[in-house]
């Protein structure tokens, strides 16, 4: 699972992990925003 949070906690994207994954940002607002990558005991949040 890919999840993508803004700064304030929202869930601004949520997807299942694919080969050939990708994440269009072009609507998004500026701004930064975390990563986090679960795939089974595993989880890595990326700034």
């Amino acid at each position: 699972m890919v999840e993508v949070y803004n700064l304030i906690g929202q869930t601004v994207f949520q997807q299942e992990i694919s080969e050939e994954m990708s994440i269009s940002t072009s609507n998004w607002p500026a701004g930064r925003y975390f990563v986090r990558v679960n795939e089974l005991h595993t989880s890595v949040v990326i700034p």
